[in-house]
């Protein structure tokens, strides 16, 4: 059972067949950031279609336009990764709950050519999301994938609202707040992650959904 003080956590989506999900265990007002630390982004530039097979569910699935993302100047053809929200959460064709804004951009501290760090952590990271309307204590959040997700799948776009009671998703989910982002304690490190309050012993820090990739 997650504690009593996080805000949102991951459990199983109200979507028949889609999964997890990601929910909100507090109400959120138009333009609130859900989190006060974003996503990381990471861009996969000009990739291989001859070599890139076994990325095929991620490039698929779960990757973003560059364009959207900053990314476009990181190659001829960018697409981007965007953990947490932009992996987790599901999704509509419009009028998602949630907006998507631009992430930061810096080196995390890693100076190239001085730091033996450099190049470990991406320069694209803090890529916030919004609430886009009221919600409400036990709301599914769903992003915004655009029509073309769904046509190109023939998957149907127009879905219910989702809405879980707040002891079930406290009784079954997994806390996504327990750590937050920020500069590393380690010299040379980049980025590291921080517990957002007490945890006790055998306490689950934060779950790590996983997408395989094949070599083939």
């Amino acid at each position: 059972r997650v504690s009593e003080d996080c805000t949102l956590v991951m459990a199983p989506s109200g979507i028949p067949n889609s999964g997890w999900g990601v929910f909100t265990l507090t109400p959120r007002e138009p333009g609130q950031p859900i989190l006060d630390q974003g996503d990381i982004v990471i861009h996969i530039a000009d990739p291989n279609p001859h070599k890139a097979h076994g990325m095929k569910r991620l490039v698929w699935d779960y990757v973003w336009d560059g364009q959207e993302t900053g990314g476009h100047y990181e190659g001829m053809h960018v697409t981007s990764a965007i953990s947490g929200f932009g992996s987790l959460a599901n999704g509509l064709s419009e009028g998602a709950a949630l907006i998507r804004g631009m992430p930061s951009v810096d080196d995390a501290g890693l100076i190239r050519g001085y730091s033996p760090g450099a190049g470990a952590a991406s320069h694209h990271h803090d890529l916030l999301w919004q609430a886009n309307r009221d919600l409400s204590a036990g709301d599914e959040l769903y992003i915004e994938y655009g029509a073309g997700w769904f046509e190109e799948r023939g998957f149907e776009s127009e879905l219910p609202h989702q809405k879980r009671d707040v002891s079930f998703l406290r009784d079954v989910g997994y806390c996504l707040d327990n750590i937050v982002p920020g500069p590393s304690l380690i010299e040379d490190a980049g980025r590291g992650a921080f517990a957002n309050r007490n945890l006790v012993e055998s306490a689950v820090v934060a779950p790590v959904p996983l997408i395989p990739l094949s070599r083939s």
